[in-house]
């Protein structure tokens, strides 16, 4: 550690190698004894952009009070000899008065730390932006005074380990316009929690610095000690909170990777004890990847990824591990992972794949054990089966309409169509689903995705209808103001009405000298679905920004919160819970470059506000943004009993079945034929689940029809079967034969 000097500079001495610094310049209040320079004995433990703080308040002496903060998480930089670092800090002009009291109202006189988020509900932003707060006054427990730049703050107390409370509900205060006071809720912990650190060998965890959290869906954040001895930990909770959620931080240099949330979930019960063991992931085995073009040459710059979540929707998973780097000039690349599952991917740009008629490496799914080397070739396939089709609307073709396709494999490309509303683009055989998106400017318009395999044909036709989508795009909202300041942007209406992007004090004044910036918020439908990442709703929330001068900004100095709604509903449809957010569902932002999605880095939380969820995540740069999970590509049940009667009223037929009872059945669809062995051409496609016949009219007597009825599910999948029900029209009812295809 160092201090800065009257000049702002700080020097550091540390050993050769990639270390992440963090500039703290106090937390305000009263403290800090005479003489020794070291501030308030509040110690403040941040390991990647994550606070922990251990309020261990003793008398002391008047200090003085930090006018400054420093917001942002860690910058990493590699140190051979000498390395230079440079931090932001920003004025923090405005003060929070508040009070500690319990669930009833009485006054608490507790120690701990106040932490200040910039408009954000959880975890998340505090700690990405750095952890604004301060200590409890230790001359005057249960109130603090807390100096932050002008903006919208959540609070929410972090206590020491061992207190007898721990954070309720965050408290929102506006300091925009002036000073503000405010209450902090406290719950009490009547219940304990004790485990001990484990590898993935059953063995205990000791001799490293970490510390072991419990979280809840509505961001509370309790921390415990853990003792590097023997591995153990210990820690009250309140029940009145309910479902937590352990994790652990750990030094990185330990060799273990942080997992802020697990899957390792307890219910507490007042007076009572739960044991519960958390298994730290550390990487223990070595992957070498060699990537190749269809030719066997090696691929420079393509980025190659490990991803352990899976399309499978009953398989469960911790939080989700994403991670990947780029190809050097002879097309290798080595990661470094903890034992498990995994999908290893490759990906370059769309415009680079659709030029070279190249598609994505086929995914390699490989289990890791710990101290396994395994040595992975990633070779781009030839895409040799053209995929074309016009898009209409209102019968009539769209210029610049998004098409995309994705296989059942993993492999995935993007087109417009031309002035005319025609496409044209490259894939390799298989099943792929195919769709449209079309922003208008003022509505939004999509298609159904069709679902096909291309066998062994060479060619594939596939035209594509658009509708107008029914929840619409939200208004486009431009806003102008000075990097000096807080700025919060609200989406009105639309599928993602409520979204909005929180952007603190000197975010965006990227030469220190502050300027005014505009920044554009709207919504899009025209970003790609995934084998592993599909956009919740089918909805993606678009930021861009420009300085004085029109530049675009990408970038951030320190991180922006961003929050998006996601429907109940939508994420019942694709069988998620509020619970899968974070593991199965996470925010992701489009990666253009390399043409897929990226789950944000660091912690995500969900709050659920009336039939809506509200997910906010950080990040330091713009884009597109949108709530992913895996696609879901398992075809619905058949539909059962299926018959065709002929009802002699002339030329009818009603063909009836019963629906499957799956939880995700949508549809029914009923093909065609008048021939014995071919499925024929879809007649109808019934949207209601509780529908079980349909009359087929118009029917020439005398001629032989086979009906095969199929179920839909609602991300599209199609149950397989192929067995057909048939009905000559005649006047004299025949028996119903059912011969399968071959």
């Amino acid at each position: 550690m160092g201090r800065t000097g009257a000049d702002g500079v700080a020097t550091v001495m540390v050993k050769a190698g990639e270390w992440g610094c963090m500039a703290m310049s106090g937390f305000g209040g009263k403290g800090g004894s005479k003489g020794d320079g070291e501030g308030p004995t509040a110690m403040l433990q941040k390991y990647l952009g994550v606070v922990k703080a251990f309020a261990q308040e003793e008398q002391q002496d008047e200090g003085s009070q930090s006018k400054y903060v420093v917001m942002g998480g860690p910058k990493f930089v590699k140190v051979d000899t000498t390395a230079s670092v440079e931090f932001t800090a920003l004025e923090a002009d405005r003060t929070i008065n508040v009070v500690i009291t319990d669930v009833n109202g009485t006054p608490l006189q507790e120690h701990g730390f106040i932490e200040a988020e910039l408009i954000s509900s959880g975890l998340g932003s505090g700690f990405d932006s750095g952890g604004l707060g301060q200590p409890i006054d230790p001359n005057m427990p249960g109130m603090a005074s807390i100096q932050v730049p002008a903006g919208k703050y959540n609070l929410r107390m972090m206590t020491p380990p061992g207190s007898d409370y721990s954070s309720g509900d965050a408290t929102e205060v506006d300091v925009t316009n002036g000073d503000a006071n405010a209450t902090i809720t406290l719950l009490q912990n009547d219940s304990t929690v004790s485990g001990t650190l484990k590898d993935e060998d059953g063995n205990t965890v000791t001799g490293i610095m970490a510390f072991v959290t419990a979280t809840n869906k509505k961001g509370a954040f309790i921390p415990g000690d853990v003792n590097s001895s023997n591995g153990t930990f210990s820690m009250r909770v309140p029940s009145a909170g309910g479902e937590l959620a352990l994790g652990y931080f750990v030094d990185p240099s330990s060799g273990y990777f942080e997992q802020p949330v697990t899957d390792n979930t307890f219910t507490p019960v007042a007076g009572g004890t739960a044991t519960r063991d958390i298994v730290m992931k550390r990487a223990t085995t070595t992957v070498n990847f060699t990537v190749k073009d269809p030719d066997g040459n090696a691929v420079a710059n393509a980025f190659v990824e490990a991803d352990n979540r899976k399309s499978d929707r009953d398989s469960k998973i911790d939080t989700f591990f994403n991670h990947g780097e780029q190809t050097g000039a002879d097309g290798t690349v080595t990661l470094r992972l903890p034992a498990g599952d995994y999908s290893f991917e490759a990906f370059l740009p769309p415009e680079t794949l659709r030029s070279n008629k190249w598609l994505q490496p086929r995914s390699e799914k490989i289990a890791l054990a710990k101290d396994d080397t395994k040595n992975v070739t990633l070779q781009f396939q030839k895409a040799d089966v053209v995929l074309s089709g016009r898009v209409t609307k209102d019968g009539a073709g769209v210029e610049g309409a998004y098409v995309n396709a994705y296989s059942k494999n993993g492999e995935a490309i993007e087109i417009s169509t031309d002035a005319n509303g025609d496409y044209s683009v490259n894939i390799i055989g298989g099943e792929w689903h195919v769709g449209s998106r079309n922003d208008d400017g003022a509505d939004a318009y999509v298609s159904t995705e069709s679902v096909f395999d291309a066998g062994t044909d060479k060619t594939v036709t596939k035209d594509i209808v658009l509708t107008k989508d029914t929840d619409g795009l939200s208004s486009m909202v431009t806003s102008s103001f000075d990097t000096d300041n807080a700025k919060q942007v609200t989406v009105d209406g639309g599928a993602l009405d409520g979204a909005k992007v929180s952007i603190p004090q000197d975010a965006l004044d990227m030469d220190g000298q502050g300027d005014n910036v505009t920044l554009t918020i709207g919504t899009t439908v025209e970003v790609p679905s995934q084998l592993l990442d599909k956009p919740i709703g089918g909805v993606a929330l678009d930021i861009t920004a420009q300085d004085s001068s029109g530049q675009s900004l990408t970038s951030t100095n320190s991180s922006v919160a961003i929050t998006i709604p996601v429907k109940e509903t939508d994420l019942e449809a694709v069988g998620l819970t509020l619970a899968d957010i974070g593991k199965k569902a996470v925010m992701s932002y489009y990666d253009e470059e390399n043409g897929k999605w990226t789950p944000l880095e660091g912690s995500v939380t969900a709050v659920e506000s009336g039939d809506t969820i509200l997910v906010t995540g950080q990040s330091s740069h713009f884009t597109s943004f949108a709530v992913t999970a895996a696609t879901d590509t398992t075809p619905p049940t058949t539909p059962t009993s299926q018959s065709a009667t002929d009802v002699k009223t002339g030329g009818k037929v009603t063909v009836a079945w019963t629906n499957p009872t799956d939880s995700d059945f949508s549809k029914i669809r009923i093909y065609r034929s008048t021939t014995e062995g071919s499925v024929g051409d879809a007649l109808t496609t019934i949207s209601s689940t509780t529908t079980t016949s349909y009359d087929d009219t118009s029917l020439t007597n005398g001629t032989k029809y086979y009906y095969v009825v199929r179920a839909l599910d609602t991300s599209g999948n199609e149950s397989t079967n192929t067995t057909q029900v048939r009905r000559s029209m005649v006047h004299v009812l025949a028996p119903i034969q059912t011969p399968s295809l071959p």
